[in-house]
């Protein structure tokens, strides 16, 4: 049985990593955090959801700051959360997730890197 990220988790792991990078807290867009939660929930694809929550957070921009740490960090919780890591160097992630921030990357493409890697 897969585990999914609830609102309240979302904004958990917003808060923590605006404790560890600093930025503006606060939501604002509401709607845009609950759209993500369900379209991550409608794949039977693990990678496919982790890809939904990380790029959904990145492009949807729900927090007033912190959406592309928050939305790399949710896609690892998420994963973690089912008992899966995903396997790559830093300079790795840091060039995917910039891929993902600045279009290069969809989630298509962000759910493929993800499956071979975890």
């Amino acid at each position: 049985m897969t585990l999914f990220m609830r609102g309240d988790a979302m904004i958990a792991i917003h808060e923590m990593q605006l404790a560890e990078h600093g930025g503006r807290a606060g939501v604002r867009d509401h709607q845009a955090l609950s759209a993500i939660a369900v379209a991550a929930r409608d794949w039977d694809d693990i990678a496919v959801s982790a890809a939904i929550y990380g790029a959904g957070l990145v492009r949807m921009q729900p927090f007033e700051a912190g959406n592309l740490a928050t939305g790399m960090a949710l896609a690892e919780a998420f994963l973690g959360s089912n008992g899966r890591q995903i396997e790559a160097t830093d300079s790795e992630m840091f060039k995917t997730w910039a891929a993902v921030a600045d279009g290069s990357l969809d989630e298509t493409g962000l759910a493929d890197w993800i499956r071979e890697r975890i």
